[in-house]
Order: structure tokens, then sequence, then C-alpha cells
């Protein structure tokens, strides 16, 4: 209620030079209100892991550990660039830049693996939702793709350099895309994707008993892979006054700091330095917000970690159907078999401590 009573419209971006009083007033009263809330969420998505083995260390498998280590690499990085070097920063977020190209790289190699799946499930029976094949869905999730990198590229704009044709001169950036005619729109669509399947899911889905999510949870990746996918749910300046980002970022750091107390030694520090990187950054972000050369070079780094964490997902879900298609089983490899495509050790225990299979 404390932020529909501010002078805030829903999805739209605020670039903010907060003094202190603003603070005092507005927005501590609603940061303790949200975290609360997030708090309390996270802890309803963790009630269904909240008995873990306690004789087993729960760990982080080779893809778990590259996706955290790469995604905190991001965040670092961004929060050196927005102190000591916007001017690069906001010149390498626009198109043939190269944060804009390394998205656009990420993407691309997300789909060529997706196509790899889908290539290797075309002789498999298995099948998900609706009696459709496995090998479907994985075509339908690479057209997704390839979409998406079309709308990033424009269509080829970016590289042949051709003029913005006249039924695109209400993009907001002047390219021949459909996303730009409705940034704020597509943007929480595509944040909120990013969140709920790379996050949200993960931790959630072996609480649920459907029998109608049964048969995509192949599709699902573990939980370990969503504690290391957190930082999606980060980088925000002028995002930052939209109520459902702050929720989303709030959730992730409250599931960072409850995720590391079912593990031990490197992975439970590593989880915590998550949780600590996103509300350090995210303080950095909001103090220099103002000096950036655009407005929208942290919300472009948000975009290359779900880049990163799209193309982890692709790597995984090529190495899963793998393993299904080569036993032939319809189902989640269990914990004698390989999990996460890698070698059974620290996936395993997170196997067991979500419940699969």
């Amino acid at each position: 209620m404390m932020w529909f009573s501010l002078d805030r419209r829903l999805l739209e971006k605020y670039y903010y030079k907060w003094q202190i009083q603003d603070w005092e007033v507005i927005e501590f009263p609603l940061l303790i209100a949200t975290s609360v809330f997030a708090c309390l969420m996270a802890k309803g998505l963790l009630q269904g892991l909240s008995k873990p083995d306690h004789g087993r260390s729960l760990d982080l498998d080779r893809l778990g550990w590259s996706l955290l280590i790469g995604n905190l690499i991001i965040v670092v990085a961004t929060v050196t660039l927005i102190v000591f070097g916007r001017d690069y920063l906001g010149r390498n977020v626009k198109e043939l830049g190269h944060i804009a190209v390394a998205q656009e790289l990420l993407i691309l190699l997300g789909l060529v693996l997706i196509a790899a799946t889908a290539w290797r499930a075309r002789n498999s029976d298995l099948r998900t939702v609706f009696g459709l094949r496995a090998a479907w869905l994985c075509g339908v999730l690479g057209f997704a793709l390839f979409l998406l990198l079309m709308e990033e590229i424009s269509w080829g704009q970016h590289f042949v350099g051709w003029g913005t044709p006249d039924a695109f001169n209400r993009n907001i950036q002047n390219e021949t895309n459909l996303h730009n005619f409705y940034t704020n729109r597509f943007e929480f669509v595509y944040y909120s994707l990013a969140f709920v399947c790379f996050v949200l899911l993960p931790i959630l889905a072996p609480q649920i008993r459907s029998q109608m999510l049964e048969p995509l949870k192949i599709f699902i990746p573990p939980a370990s892979f969503g504690i290391a996918a957190i930082p999606v749910a980060g980088f925000m300046y002028e995002n930052w006054g939209i109520l459902i980002f702050q929720i989303y970022f709030l959730i992730g750091v409250c599931l960072a700091f409850l995720a590391a107390t079912a593990m031990q030694g490197k992975a439970r520090w590593s989880v915590v330095a998550v949780g600590l990187a996103m509300v350090f950054s995210q303080i950095v972000y909001l103090v220099y917000g103002h000096k950036l050369v655009s407005s929208y070079e942290i919300g472009e780094m948000r975009e290359l970690s779900i880049s990163f964490t799209l193309a982890a997902y692709s790597v995984w879900l090529l190495a899963e159907t793998r393993e299904i298609t080569h036993r032939g089983q319809p189902g989640r490899a269990r914990e004698e078999q390989l999990v996460d495509g890698m070698p059974n050790g620290g996936s395993a225990s997170w196997a067991r401590f979500v419940g699969w299979g």
C-alpha cells in the first residue's frame, strides 16, 4: 500500500538522485516493508528444502560453480566500470560495443546448443506436455532464442548498417526491431521470465506435485542452478522504482543467505558472497547511477548476466537430454546417474536435498 500511495506508475522507470530526506521519508520505510515481504516469500520458497540430509555436504557441481563465478565476475565488472570506467561502459553497451556483442554471442551460443539438443532428441519418443515430443519443445525454445537474437541485433541492421525504415520511426532507439517500441514492457517480460525460469522454478519444482508439471521437469535445472543464477535479479538503477523488480531482487538476496545455511565450506561462503555482492552492488548503482553516460547501462549488464545464464542453461539441457536419451528413461536422471550432465558428486547432494528422484 505504501508503494501505491506514491506518485509512481507500474513499469515506469525513474531517474533517481536521492537526497537524505527522501530516503528517510519514503525509501527506507518502503525498502524495509518490501524486504520483510521478500524474506517471508523466500522462506516460503525454501520451505520444501528444509529437511536436508545433515550427514552430507551440499555443494555446487562444475556447471553451478561456473555459473556462480561468471555471474559474480559480471557484478564486479559492472561495479568497477560504474565507478572507474563510465565512458567505456557507455560506449560498449551500444550496438557493436564489446558488451553488446558479448550478449549477442552468448545468445547465439545458447541457440546453437538448443538446436543441438533438439537434433539429439529427434529420435527419442520422450514426451512432454500435451504429448508433445521433447524435440519439438526444444525446437520451440530454439525459435524463441532465434527471435531474441534477431531483436538484439535489430535483424542485422547493426552489422549491415541499413537505414531505419519509416515503419519503425516510432522506435525509441530508431532501430529495426519491435521490442524498443515497448521497451518497458519487453524488459518486464524478459527479466521476469529469467527470474522465474532460472531461479524460482529450479527451487520450486521439486515441491510441486502436479501431473501437468511432471513432463516438463526434464527442462527444469536443479536448485543448485537456481542459486547460482540469483544475480539475474540484480543490476538496477532506473528500474529500482518498479516494485516487482525490487521484490525479485530482495527475494534473490534472501534466497542466497538462506540457501547458504544448508551448504558447507567453499560453497556456503560463495553463496554468501553472492548475497553480499548483490546488496553492495545495488548500493553502488543507486549512488552512481545519475553519473552514467546514458541511463540504461546497468540494465544492459543485467541482460549480459541473463545471456550468460541462458548459455549455461543450454549447456545443462544438452547434457541432461543426452543422458536421458542414452538411457531411454522419460524423466530426470536419478542420483545414481549423472546429475547436470556432470559426474555424480556435489549435484547429487543437491538432488537429494531438493527431492529429485
